[in-house]
C-alpha cells in the first residue's frame, strides 16, 4: 500500500508543488494574524501585588506607560519646543518638565533645590513622559517611535516601555539574519556531503514548508524540531523503498516520545498546548480560572486578550502541562462556574 501511495505520488511532481503552494495560503493568514506577546507582566498571576499596581497605574492614574527623556547640552528653549512637541503626539497623555513649574527664564541655579535636583544633572535635563495606553501596547510602541522622531542626537529615552519597544524591533531585525544564516549553513553542509546539487534545496524546502505549516508561524521547543527533521528523514527513506529502516525509526522514535512526557524528561517533555476561552468578565472568575490552572500544574507561556462589548473577555493561551488533562476535569469546572461561555484546545 505504502509503495503504491510513493509511486503515484512521485508520477504526480506538479499537483505535489501545487498543493504545497496553496496550503501557503493559509500559513500566510496565521502568520499575518499571529501578534507576539510581549507585555512580562500579562504573564503573571493577576493575584500578585506587582499586578495589583500595574492596574492601579493604568486606572485611574494613567501612569503604567511612563519613559524619561534624558536631554543633553541643549539650551532650554529647545527643550521646552521639544515638550511641546511632544505633548501633541497621538498616544502620549502628558509630558512634565521643569516649565510646567515656572518659567524657562529662570537660571537653574536660582531653582528651589527640591525642584532643580529632579530635574537638573550637570548639563543634562530630565524630562517625564506619559502615555495613554498600557506600557506594551501597539499604541505605546508607535508613540514612542515618534518621541525619538523628534528628538536629535542628544536625547535619551529610557523607561520600561522603551525597553519592550527596542527588544521587539531588535528581534524583528535579527532573527531574519540568524534564520537566514542557520539555512545558509545547512545548505552548505548538505552541498558537501551529498552527491545531488539539487536534493538539499528539495529537503530544506520540504521543512521549510513543513515550519511555516505548523502554526502559522510559530516553532515551540526542540522536540517540535526535531520532530520535523526526524519525519522528513523517515518521508524519504519510504520513498526510497528502504521500509524497515523507515518502520523502525518510527518505533523508536513514538517511544522516545512516550518515555519523555510520561516522565517529564528535560523541559521540551511538557504537552504544550494552545487554548481558547471566553468568560465574563469579573475578577472572581479570573481568580478561579487560574487557582485552577494552578490545580492542574500548568504553566503559561503565551497569552493574547481580548474584551468584548458584551462584558465577555477572550484569552488565547499558549500552555504547558506535565499530564493529561482529562475532559471530564474541564466539564466539571465549566459546570461549577457558568461564567465561563466556551473552552476550546
Amino acid at each position: 500500500m505504502l509503495e503504491k501511495i510513493a509511486k503515484w505520488l512521485t508520477r504526480k511532481p506538479k499537483l505535489v508543488a501545487m498543493m504545497a503552494v496553496l496550503m501557503l495560503i493559509p500559513a500566510a493568514i496565521g502568520y499575518i494574524s499571529t501578534r507576539i506577546n510581549y507585555d512580562i507582566l500579562s504573564y503573571l498571576p493577576e493575584d500578585l501585588e506587582s499586578s495589583h499596581g500595574e492596574k492601579l497605574l493604568e486606572e485611574p492614574f494613567k501612569m503604567a506607560a511612563t519613559s524619561m527623556l534624558v536631554v543633553e547640552s541643549m539650551p532650554a528653549g529647545y527643550t521646552n519646543s521639544l515638550l511641546n512637541d511632544i505633548k501633541a503626539i497621538d498616544g502620549v497623555s502628558n509630558a512634565i518638565w521643569i516649565s510646567n513649574l515656572m518659567g524657562i527664564q529662570i537660571p537653574t541655579d536660582m531653582i528651589p533645590a527640591n525642584f532643580r535636583d529632579m530635574f537638573f544633572a550637570g548639563d543634562a535635563t530630565m524630562m517625564i513622559i506619559q502615555y495613554s495606553h498600557p506600557g506594551a501596547s501597539d499604541e505605546t510602541m508607535e508613540a514612542i517611535e515618534q518621541v525619538r522622531r523628534a528628538c536629535n542626537e542628544k536625547c535619551f529615552l529610557a523607561g520600561f516601555s522603551v525597553v519592550i519597544k527596542d527588544t521587539r524591533d531588535l528581534m524583528d531585525s535579527e532573527l531574519p539574519i540568524f534564520v537566514g544564516l542557520a539555512v545558509l549553513l545547512a545548505l552548505v553542509a548538505m552541498m558537501v556531503t551529498l552527491e545531488s546539487t539539487v536534493l538539499p534545496f528539495i529537503f530544506l524546502a520540504s521543512i521549510g514548508l513543513a515550519v511555516i505549516y505548523r502554526n502559522g508561524s510559530t516553532l515551540k521547543g526542540l522536540t517540535t524540531a526535531a520532530g520535523i527533521w526526524a519525519t522528513a528523514g523517515i518521508g524519504l527513506a519510504i520513498g526510497a523503498g528502504m521500509y524497515p529502516i523507515g518502520i523502525a525509526t518510527t518505533i523508536i522514535i513514538i517511544l522516545m516520545q512516550t518515555i519523555m512526557h510520561k516522565f517529564n524528561i528535560g523541559n521540551d517533555a511538557l504537552a504544550t498546548r494552545d487554548i481558547n476561552i471566553t468568560m465574563n468578565d469579573t475578577p472572581e472568575l479570573r481568580n478561579a480560572f487560574l487557582a485552577e490552572l494552578k490545580r492542574m500544574d500548568v504553566s503559561v507561556i503565551g497569552s493574547h486578550i481580548t474584551h468584548n462589548n458584551d462584558g465577555t473577555v477572550n484569552y488565547g493561551l499558549t500552555i504547558k502541562f506535565s499530564r493529561e488533562i482529562k475532559f471530564e476535569e474541564i466539564l466539571a469546572f465549566m459546570d461549577s462556574h457558568p461564567g465561563i461561555r466556551n473552552i476550546a484546545m
